[in-house]
């Protein structure tokens, strides 16, 4: 047989807040690589968080010829990395034995970390 239930035990304490103010931020910009030697068949692009947020959580970038989002073609590819709490790099290579030149869109998602 069950007993009566007992009295209801004290609250916890209140958890971490997690995440707020989501923005996204975009930048277009022309590529143009060619293909001679290192430095110049490479290219940065720094994306910095809009104001009110302070830690990009991810970013993306795309070629947008005619302001459509494409992949980009065999033998250009990119890598980003979070160069600060609140900014993105990305770099472009160009592995063709020509040049390449497009408009590309870079951006970042950022919130604040409360």
């Amino acid at each position: 047989m069950d007993g009566a239930t007992g009295p209801q035990g004290a609250t916890g304490p209140q958890g971490p807040a997690g995440l707020s103010g989501y923005q996204t931020r975009t930048i277009a910009t022309n590529v143009r690589l060619d293909n001679v030697n290192m430095l110049t068949s490479m290219q940065a692009i720094v994306v910095d968080c809009p104001s009110g947020t302070n830690s990009v959580l991810s970013g993306f970038i795309y070629r947008v010829p005619g302001g459509v989002r494409y992949p980009f073609p065999p033998g250009v590819d990119w890598a980003s990395w979070a160069s600060a709490r609140g900014q993105m790099t990305f770099v472009v290579r160009n592995h063709n034995t020509a040049g390449y030149t497009d408009p590309v869109e870079a951006g970042v998602v950022c919130a604040n970390a409360n």
